[in-house]
């Protein structure tokens, strides 16, 4: 396809004939400009329509011309076409011009064939986001616009679709109640599926009556007394004492009966109870919807660059949402009330004696590892089990800390117990598995790189990587995954032979002051009396 485009391409100082065939540019900037026909022998070939076709072309022009490195590692089969067409297009739809496509083509290459597809996407919106703060901006702007609410046909009349594009925030509220009423519906014997019970939950939503009750019983709000309680608690959010609301507490009488903390400790009557409730419903209407202590309170994870906090500007990754522009922060949480949680330095090593994990040494794991540690595996750390490296044993002090966790998904968990997976953790955050047939993988900060051990020359590499991770590292403890330079020289009889490892391509992060690492030149045995020159830097 993109020999086909290259045959039509018009030369830069072509004449150009107003009324006959003319070129169009259907890629973005840095692209050529193509035959403007090109798209119709393309469509009638493969028998899909010119629009489609007209896709098809830009999206691969962008990929050639663009991001050069990604089209290399497509031709190798490091990634397939239409991931890197996927990826081509991202840039384009934030308008990159063609010098900030190339930038952030180089800062992706490291680590196509690291990441699984998802964490890789997330990785490469980050890199455009940090390229166009300003064009992530315009364009949440313009898919705020775009929300709505529809209802959708099906092919039985009994049912619908309905779909919404809404605020994040009002996503996750919506869905944190749907989940919440299912579960209350199953505590009161509805055996359908969890799926079912919450296509139930909307219905019930959609009566806000219905929806009242059930939350009300399920807070055992059967009596007066309960009811007041259920004010207190969910109507006032804890803030708002009904006898100051009501103006029935004096503060200069602190023997009166309907004192605050009195009301229930000095035996009010049934009767007394009541009162106080209804005259506390009739004053309901004076709370306002927009009071916003009727805010959930929300704790999310929100990570931020240093340089965007000093110039109020640039991209921030909420996790399990991804890249967001620090100026769109406010539509994320601002209508929420805000949990603040203090910045914990996730590679410090925090233990305790208890084979039960405390709170603290789980969020450490989590902001230390992200996702879980089984190799190429997307799934966030927080929804994970965490695991002892090393089993733990029973009277053994200080098995459950930092460097001797991750976090592991039931099925993986479960194949390092019992399905003859092996995994060690030479550095914290650092993991090295070894699958039942052999296959070696290191998992670290940046991804996952398969170990290969087939050849002696890949044995030696491997030996090397495994030498320099169990050696006391500072840049790692500071977040930098670094691997060594290997350098083993010899002679071969007649002359000299190279043999080469493939290079692992490695991402570093913000570097800080730490010395170099590199092994020791050290002699490698070979077949038959063979000695080989081996020279290859690992770290980029």
């Amino acid at each position: 396809m993109a020999d086909f485009a290259a045959e039509h391409e018009w030369p830069v100082d072509a004449e150009i004939d107003l009324v006959g065939q003319r070129p169009v540019r259907v890629g973005a900037d840095g692209t050529p400009v193509l035959d403007e026909y090109v798209a119709l022998e393309v469509a009638a070939l493969k028998a899909i329509s010119v629009t489609a076709a007209t896709w098809l072309i830009r999206d691969i022009v962008n990929l050639r011309f663009r991001h050069p490195r990604l089209w290399a590692r497509t031709l190798a089969g490091d990634i397939a076409l239409y991931r890197a067409c996927q990826l081509a297009a991202e840039a384009a739809r934030f308008e990159l011009t063609a010098e900030q496509a190339h930038h952030v083509d180089d800062e992706l290459a490291p680590h196509l064939t690291r990441l699984p597809w998802r964490r890789l996407l997330t990785y490469y919106r980050g890199l455009i986001a940090d390229q166009v703060p300003g064009k992530l901006h315009e364009l949440a702007q313009r898919a705020r616009a775009e929300r709505y609410v529809r209802k959708l046909s099906t092919d039985d009349p009994t049912v619908a679709y309905l779909s919404a594009r809404v605020d994040t925030a009002d996503a996750l509220y919506f869905d944190a109640m749907i989940d919440h009423i299912a579960d209350l519906l199953e505590a009161r014997g509805d055996t359908d599926p969890k799926d079912l019970r919450r296509a139930k939950s909307i219905g019930i939503l959609a009566t806000p009556a219905r929806a009242t009750l059930l939350l009300a019983e399920a807070a055992n709000t059967s009596g007066p007394t309960n009811q007041l309680g259920l004010l207190q608690r969910t109507v006032l959010m804890d803030q708002i004492d009904p006898t100051d609301l009501l103006g029935l507490r004096d503060p200069a009488d602190s023997g009166s009966q309907l004192s605050r903390g009195g009301l229930h400790d000095s035996g009010a009557t049934q009767a007394e109870m009541a009162q106080v409730w209804q005259a506390a419903a009739a004053a309901l209407p004076t709370i306002r919807w927009t009071d916003p202590r009727l805010l959930p309170t929300c704790r999310i994870f929100v990570h931020v660059a240093e340089d965007t906090l000093m110039h109020g500007r640039g991209p921030a990754r909420a996790e399990n949402i991804g890249p967001i522009a620090a100026t769109m922060l406010t539509l994320l949480v601002g209508h929420s009330r805000i949990q603040l949680t203090p910045v914990i330095r996730p590679y410090d090593t925090i233990t305790v004696d208890s084979y039960e994990i405390p709170r603290r040494i789980r969020d450490q794991v989590n902001l230390r590892d992200t996702y879980e540690i089984f190799p190429y595996s997307s799934r966030s750390a927080r929804s994970s089990q965490h695991d002892h490296t090393n089993p733990y044993r029973a009277g053994r002090a200080g098995q459950t800390r930092t460097d001797n966790l991750g976090a592991l998904t039931t099925k993986t968990h479960r194949g390092k117990t019992h399905g003859h997976w092996r995994l060690k953790q030479p550095q914290p955050g650092l993991f090295w598995w070894k699958s039942p047939d052999g296959n070696q993988y290191r998992v670290g900060p940046r991804g996952t790189m398969r170990i290969p051990t087939d050849s002696p020359l890949e044995q030696a590499a491997a030996s090397v990587i495994w030498r320099n991770d169990n050696r006391p590292n500072t840049a790692y403890e500071a977040g930098i995954d670094t691997l060594p330079d290997i350098t083993v020289r010899a002679s071969v009889p007649g002359g000299h032979a190279r043999g080469h490892v493939d290079r692992p391509e490695v991402d570093q992060r913000p570097t800080v002051p730490t010395s170099r690492l590199r092994s020791s030149p050290r002699p490698v045995k070979m077949p038959r009396r063979r000695h080989v020159q081996l020279h290859r830097r690992l770290s980029p």
